[in-house]
């Protein structure tokens, strides 16, 4: 029984740990995003724009909750506006990556197939060139 319990405290020990070291990266993300979003835009420069790409049934349908978790609060600490759109079937990623304009990035908030859209419509739109 000692050892059943020794492995018991060991593992919550490292869960702690990770936890902890998690989040003070969290955090040192924060602070950085919240200096970023500081910064004053310059005369006649518009506001920075970022496009964000959301498969909703990504991770078992967590990767809303994941986004809106862990990503959101460091685009909104920047000081960024941000789009987001849904998409609602297979290869919509690939076709939204076609028509965006006026963004000054993308963000993937998906899964696997989410990113072999954006790599596939990349690869494509480069042999058209």
């Amino acid at each position: 029984m000692p050892r059943t319990s020794t492995k018991v405290l060991t593992y919550g020990g490292n869960y702690a740990k990770n936890k902890y070291k998690e989040n003070e990266l969290k955090r040192e993300y924060c602070e950085e995003a919240r200096k970023y979003g500081a910064l004053p835009l310059l005369p006649g420069q518009k506001p920075r724009h970022v496009t964000v790409i959301m498969n909703p049934a990504a991770r078992d349908s967590e990767g809303r909750k994941l986004f809106e978790k862990h990503a959101a609060p460091l685009l909104h600490l920047a000081g960024l506006q941000v789009s987001i759109v849904k998409t609602e079937h297979e290869g919509q990623t690939k076709e939204l990556m076609a028509v965006i304009s006026d963004t000054d990035a993308v963000v993937i908030a998906g899964g696997d197939g989410s990113l072999c859209e954006v790599e596939s419509h990349y690869r494509s739109s480069k042999t058209s060139r």
